[in-house]
């Protein structure tokens, strides 16, 4: 992969395009590549090039973790980036319903855990104060929750998640 990413950067470097962060070139190289991979994938376990609707949240899954993975969050994780992951998997679990998505309880338990990082995630921007230390008790507690929603809100993790769920409840 870092093979790839320098092989972007002489192509800009050699074409005099500075306009073009070669992060996002490599982000649609890779892309590429694992959208052909998963079609040739599925091609060959499905004979159907494109995804049935019963596999479709299986291969949405891939493609946000792979977008989150080396495009919105390749170094680290913001609260809004939280925020943004985890209302966007709230109301894409609240659509399906707890019939497709495979079992009533694992709903409930996603639709909890996903509301309660947005909330959480809220607030953490709510009553940070910028104008205080960060000794301020409840700068503290800002930032303590700051860094456990930053570990399991982040994209690369929701999005893991998700995949391997689908993953499991269409093999199984």
């Amino acid at each position: 992969m870092k093979r790839i990413k320098n092989i972007i950067n002489d192509i800009k470097n050699n074409i005099g395009i500075m306009s073009i962060k070669v992060e996002f070139c490599y982000f649609f190289v890779v892309l590429i590549i694992y959208f052909i991979l998963g079609l040739l994938g599925h091609l060959i376990f499905s004979n159907s090039l494109l995804p049935s609707s019963e596999i479709i949240w299986f291969w949405s899954g891939l493609v946000t973790l792979i977008f989150s993975l080396y495009y919105i969050e390749p170094y680290f994780t913001a609260p809004t980036n939280v925020f943004a992951n985890s209302f966007a998997l709230f109301l894409v679990v609240l659509s399906l319903g707890p019939d497709k998505f495979g079992n009533i309880f694992w709903w409930y338990i996603s639709l909890v855990a996903l509301f309660l990082m947005v909330v959480f995630s809220l607030i953490t921007k709510a009553i940070y104060n910028k104008n205080k230390s960060d000794d301020f008790i409840i700068n503290i507690i800002s930032n303590k929750i700051k860094l456990i929603l930053e570990l399991i809100g982040s994209g690369k993790v929701l999005y893991s998640l998700v995949f391997i769920y689908f993953l499991f409840l269409n093999i199984f």
